[in-house]
């Protein structure tokens, strides 16, 4: 089996490789098996339309193979063999210096103008594809959670009021059942949610619930952000809903979130009042290291982690000067207080790849150190230990 790359402008096929097991596919690849490769192979020209290979008409102009002459080279045989005088050779050389750059100049220019091409063609074509489909809710919000009943309700009214049309929840086998909680909000929002018990044994708890959510759910929504219980969006512009800032965006299978980080404020125990209340201070430890996305599903593959995956020269991201900050960014209340933190630590990690130390605390609360008592723990991993 081989994969063709092929230009969607032309249709030419502009190379081919052989399908490995180690080979990165994405759903809208083009695979063509062994015995249809051999003229390819031979060197002939194709296109490929309508799902076929054909032969392009007539012969491939071959340009004669020149030697390239370095500037030293093409002086010393105008010199030589022309017999030019020095003026005239240096006058030469720099004539040949300044059309080579304007040849290299307008190549660029030709492959920059043939990139927006074909990025206009593929955003048409989604645009087409896009217009056909009929979905529940414009925009969703993803969550995995396990014992984390304190924090819920404030995260699910702060989101729905964004305007987000409806929440799933992937309850990681809660003590206390994530049930308990949405049962107490209004019938209006309980409608908007969506409980999924998810405590099996998994390989990679989160991702797999992600690509559970594509496989079951990515067919009832067009926009998604996958996030955490101690992550808020926030829109920093005026459009205030959700909604709206992502219609601008629809030409975009991504729009990259920046994170703005919390610490404890100083706090050593939990106390009854809402995160966002409780902690304002913000630090920049981890400042540009962590971003999560708002993704249209239904363009994507599967996930990676936390990471949506898919073939970026058919889906493009959008990410301005400013990381996209002057749209949106994600609130991170990362340690919450030192109490808080320890919890989070025993309660064990979702991600087998990413494992919370004890000590983190510290790094994101100096001003706390006189707690440290040079003990630490890691996270462990569900079940799997």
């Amino acid at each position: 089996m081989y994969k063709l790359e092929i230009d969607p402008i032309s249709c030419k096929i502009l190379s081919f490789s052989k399908v490995l097991e180690s080979t990165v596919l994405y759903k809208e690849d083009i695979l063509i098996e062994d015995e249809k490769m051999s003229q390819i192979m031979a060197g002939k020209r194709y296109v490929f339309q309508d799902g076929e290979i054909r032969e392009l008409q007539g012969k491939a102009k071959m340009a004669a193979p020149r030697k390239h002459e370095t500037e030293y080279e093409y002086f010393m045989r105008l010199m030589v063999d022309e017999e030019l005088d020095m003026a005239q050779a240096r006058l030469a050389v720099k004539q040949r210096r300044a059309e080579e750059e304007a040849r290299k100049t307008e190549a660029q220019e030709a492959q920059r103008a043939h990139e927006e091409q074909v990025k206009q063609f593929y955003i048409q074509k989604n645009r087409e594809n896009d217009a056909n489909r009929n979905t529940k809710y414009y925009s969703a919000v993803v969550m995995v959670i396990k014992n984390e009943n304190r924090y819920l309700r404030e995260w699910i009214e702060w989101h729905l009021a964004l305007g987000f049309a409806h929440i799933y929840l992937y309850d990681n086998g809660s003590v206390e059942k994530v049930t308990d909680v949405i049962h107490e909000l209004s019938e209006d929002m309980q409608q908007k949610i969506t409980v999924i018990e998810w405590k099996e044994s998994y390989e990679n708890l989160q991702e797999e619930a992600y690509n559970h959510f594509l496989e079951q759910h990515k067919k009832d929504v067009r926009w998604g952000v996958f996030i955490d219980s101690d992550e808020f969006v926030r829109i920093t512009n005026d459009v205030q809903n959700v909604n709206t800032l992502l219609e601008a965006m629809e030409d975009y299978t991504e729009v990259y979130g920046s994170f703005v980080e919390y610490n404890a404020n100083g706090q050593e125990t939990y106390t009854d009042a809402p995160v966002r209340e409780r902690f304002t201070r913000t630090t920049d430890v981890c400042s540009a290291l962590y971003h999560k996305n708002f993704i249209q599903v239904n363009h994507i593959d599967n996930f990676k982690r936390h990471y949506a995956n898919y073939n970026p020269k058919k889906y493009f991201v959008f990410r301005n000067e400013e990381d996209n900050k002057n749209m949106f960014v994600i609130d991170h209340y990362y340690t919450k207080s030192w109490e808080e933190w320890q919890q989070k630590i025993k309660r064990g990690s979702s991600d087998p790849g990413y494992r919370k130390q004890l000590k983190e605390f510290f790094v994101y609360n100096p001003d706390m150190k006189y707690l440290d008592r040079g003990e630490d723990v890691v996270q462990g991993y569900e079940d799997h230990e």
